[in-house]
This record gives C-alpha cells, sequence and structure tokens, in this order.
C-alpha cells in the first residue's frame, strides 16, 4: 500500500470517530463536561434591604378610574396575607431584616404584594417550611364571624408551583360563598415573596383554574426579578 492511501484511510477513520462522537453527544450517550452547581459558600453576602427600585407593583392594575388609590407600606411588622390555621402572624416573622407590601383595591376584588428579606437563605427557606406545615395542619379553617351572617369556613388547596428557588400556589374557597384568595408564594436566596388576589371566583369549578392560570405569569414575572437577592446575584 502506498504512502498516500494509507494516509487516506487514516484520515478516514478519524472522520468517521469524529462524526461518532458527534452523534452521541447528540443524542445524549456522551456529556461533554459542565462547571458543576456549587452551593452558597460560606460567608455569602446576603442583600440587606429590598432595593428600592425592585419592581415588586409589576404586573398590578393601575390605580385611578373605579380602582381606588394604593397603599404602600414598609412596616417590617405588617402580616402576610395568608390567614393560616386562623392566623396571619407565623413564627417567622421576628427573623425579617426589611419588607416592603402594595394593596391595591380594584372593585369588588384586590391585590396584594409583599416581599420579606431575611439574614439568609436559611432564615428564608424556614418561612416556607412554615408556610407549609400550617397547610397541612390545618386544611380547614373556621373564621369566628368571618362570613356574611356568621362564622365562616374556609378550604386551602395546596398547588405545586414551579418558580425562583422553591414556590407554592396555595388557594383559599370560602365555603358556601363566591370569594376566594389566590396566594403564590416564592422563595429566592434570602427572600421571599407573596402575591395574593382576593376575588369572587369560587362561583363555578374552573374558576379557581382560570385564576391561577392567570396569576402564575405574574408571580413567575416577579421571581426573575428576584434574582438580585440569590447567592450569585444577577
Amino acid at each position: 500500500m502506498s504512502g498516500r492511501s494509507a494516509a487516506l484511510i487514516v484520515a478516514a477513520i478519524v472522520l468517521v470517530a469524529v462524526m461518532a462522537i458527534g452523534a452521541l453527544e447528540g443524542a445524549g450517550v456522551i456529556w461533554k463536561d459542565e462547571p458543576a452547581a456549587t452551593p452558597p459558600a460560606p460567608g455569602t453576602t446576603w442583600l440587606t434591604e429590598i432595593p428600592a427600585r425592585f419592581p415588586l407593583g409589576q404586573g398590578l392594575p393601575a390605580p385611578g378610574g373605579d380602582n381606588e388609590p394604593r397603599q404602600t407600606s414598609d412596616e417590617l411588622g405588617t402580616p402576610w396575607t395568608l390567614a393560616l390555621c386562623g392566623t396571619t402572624g407565623s413564627s417567622t416573622d421576628a427573623t425579617r431584616i426589611d419588607f416592603r407590601s402594595i394593596v391595591q383595591p380594584i372593585p369588588a376584588a384586590g391585590h396584594v404584594r409583599q416581599l420579606g428579606l431575611y439574614p439568609d437563605a436559611d432564615a428564608a427557606h424556614a418561612v416556607m417550611e412554615d408556610v407549609l406545615r400550617r397547610l397541612n395542619e390545618c386544611p380547614t379553617v373556621t373564621i369566628p364571624d368571618g362570613g356574611p351572617v356568621g362564622d365562616a369556613t374556609v378550604r386551602w388547596e395546596r398547588r405545586p408551583f414551579a418558580a425562583g428557588d422553591e414556590a407554592l400556589v396555595a388557594i383559599a374557597i370560602f365555603e358556601g360563598s363566591v370569594q376566594a384568595s389566590h396566594h403564590a408564594v416564592v422563595r429566592v436566596g434570602n427572600a421571599v415573596y407573596a402575591q395574593t388576589y382576593d376575588g369572587e371566583f369560587a362561583g363555578a369549578p374552573e374558576g379557581a383554574d382560570a385564576t391561577d392560570r392567570r396569576e402564575r405569569p405574574v408571580a413567575r414575572r416577579v421571581a426573575s426579578r428576584m434574582c438580585v437577592f440569590a447567592a450569585a446575584p444577577c
């Protein structure tokens, strides 16, 4: 065999090998080395204040017209809107280091946005754990004199939700009434965001589903801006 023929054969073998490896990579049989995700390093610096320009009101209906004026607050002790187990208080409230809320009343309904900041991601995760614990412990709650003619029975429905580091959706249905509340809760880093819509959407079986479909994208948009609170901020 001539030297030229041998060289051509070797080149062909190399080309076939390269094509085979590429095909295997494309099929997911061979993975290229990629940097592994690393957990927050000890001593990670977390934000200690909510940025003044954080878009907490993103997606809210504008005040004016039939809508009432917005109410804003940065009071650290403002309770969450989730009245779980008959109370809006949480054992984690004392660990807050900053808090902001916006209330936008609209005809026969209302929107609330809340953002709590905590010393670190563990403290913020404890908030989510507390919400889950109370949802599990109190799926049904009776509120004395909470209804139009006496006590109100509220049934909580938890739904999975993918956003941020961890998230959930909880819907409160007032039995025997059209009143209901949709809550989306998201944690990113050391911050927890809670979004509430109170309205009259429990009158039809599809009411909760339609509200859920409308509210989730809003919560995801806000969550995407919460990367400033992550261990590796945006």
